[in-house]
């Protein structure tokens, strides 16, 4: 994700289109809707959000596709959401990105335990060049990788070993640069990059 200034937008225009929101809705259509209402903003380009795995998935997964069909949007479950109504468990946060704020390349790893270190290096070097492509001036002083994987599938080492070269510089720890969850709430045994 680049987070570089862009000719006429300064720092302060750029952090006013990130907005963030909370519900504590337990009903996954209406957490959805509340949560859509407190992002929704113009040139919408990215969401990520994280849910309580109390949330049937299906249905959650499916008002989000529904809500945020024009956006690209990743998310995970937690043990509890920290959020603009503070901690609480069984709630989904989230947060939105316009795109004068941030370019994204995302990527889906499936089936974590048939993964391949080769491939997987090939998959980061792909997900790096589209990045790279949107976002020419990208660097390690404006930029970070995120990880949001299967905790279950016990692979996190393999995917984040072969994804720290390309995708973060040698100098930064991959504990301040990446961030792993519990499990995808869309997908089990996948790594979203």
């Amino acid at each position: 994700m680049d987070l570089s200034a862009q000719a006429g937008v300064d720092a302060d225009a750029k952090l006013q289109s990130i907005r963030i929101a909370q519900s504590l809705a337990h009903d996954p259509v209406q957490a959805v809707r509340e949560l859509y209402q407190g992002l929704a903003q113009a040139d919408m380009a990215f969401v990520i959000f994280f849910c309580s795995n109390r949330y049937d998935h299906q249905v959650l997964a499916a008002q989000m596709q529904r809500q945020f069909s024009q956006v690209t949007v990743v998310g995970c479950t937690t043990a509890g959401e920290i959020g603009p109504c503070g901690y609480a468990e069984h709630s989904l946060v989230g947060a939105s990105f316009s795109a004068d704020a941030c370019t994204v390349a995302v990527g889906l790893l499936s089936d974590l335990q048939q993964f391949d270190a080769m491939a997987g290096y090939d998959f980061t070097q792909n997900l790096l060049r589209r990045f790279e492509a949107k976002a020419p001036t990208a660097d390690e002083h404006n930029s970070f990788g995120l990880l949001l994987i299967d905790g279950l599938s016990v692979r996190e080492e393999p995917v984040t070993r072969v994804g720290y070269g390309p995708i973060l510089p040698k100098n930064c720890g991959p504990s301040a640069n990446w961030l792993s969850c519990s499990s995808s709430c869309a997908n089990k045994q996948c790594a979203i990059l």
